[in-house]
Parts: C-alpha cells; sequence; structure tokens
C-alpha cells in the first residue's frame, strides 16, 4: 500500500512539475506594422501567430535567432483552425529552452504584397497566462 501511495505522489508531482499552463506572449513592433504578433505557448510547442491581415493573399515570412536556422525566413501558412486573416508558423521546442531564447532575440516578419515587400521586427513585451 505503501509503494502504491508513493508512486501516486510522484506521479502527480512529475505532472505538476514537468507541463506548463498554456499561455501566450505578446510582441510589439519596433515601427508602426499593420499586424500584431502573438506566441500561443504550451509546453513543447509554440505557434506563431498574426492577426488581421489586410490583404489574405499577403505572404508572409517569419525569422528570429529562437528557430534552427536564424538566417532563414520561414513562410507562414494561412491558419486551418481560425479565421481566413491569420497566418501561423509552428515549432516544436521545450518551454525552457524556449523562454531563455525570447527575451533576446528578436522576430521578423516580411510581408511580400503585390507592389513592396516591407519588414517589420518584434521584440516581446509581456508575457500573459491564459485562464
Amino acid at each position: 500500500m505503501k509503494k502504491i501511495t508513493l508512486i501516486l505522489v510522484l506521479l502527480c508531482l512529475y505532472s505538476c512539475l514537468t507541463t506548463s499552463a498554456p499561455h501566450q506572449h505578446d510582441y510589439a513592433a519596433e515601427d508602426t506594422a499593420p499586424v500584431k504578433l502573438k506566441i500561443f505557448c504550451s509546453a513543447n510547442d509554440k505557434l506563431f501567430l498574426i492577426e488581421r491581415l489586410e490583404n489574405v493573399n499577403d505572404t508572409v515570412y517569419i525569422r528570429s535567432g529562437i528557430f534552427e536556422d536564424p538566417d532563414k525566413y520561414y513562410l507562414m501558412k494561412a491558419s486551418d483552425g481560425f479565421y481566413n486573416s491569420v497566418k501561423e508558423y509552428k515549432i516544436r521546442m521545450n518551454d525552457h529552452t524556449f523562454h531563455k531564447l525570447i527575451s533576446t532575440h528578436p522576430v521578423e516578419l516580411k510581408m511580400v504584397k503585390a507592389s513592396k515587400t516591407e519588414t517589420y521586427k518584434y521584440d516581446i513585451i509581456k508575457d500573459s497566462r491564459i485562464d
């Protein structure tokens, strides 16, 4: 009986200490950017989201020192689970590594429109827990 109780206590502690609650990180652009950047952060998945695109046909690329190749732009795809005006990019990374990197690595978005290409840099402004 003592072994079962000990195993249950250890399982509860392990589950409490290893998984983090889902939360989001908000970013602000250095200059006036037409879109907001947010990261939905769960234990091993990070979803970079931009909302309210003026033109859903614009191509959007994302780059950061957080990613595997920090010099490469990655394509943000149209979101399946959100509105048409949302684009997303998903990475798999554990919370500990990710949270060490986000405060020192800005995120850069490159928006390719029909007539021009614009680049915006974003820095993290706050973390907020999702209740």
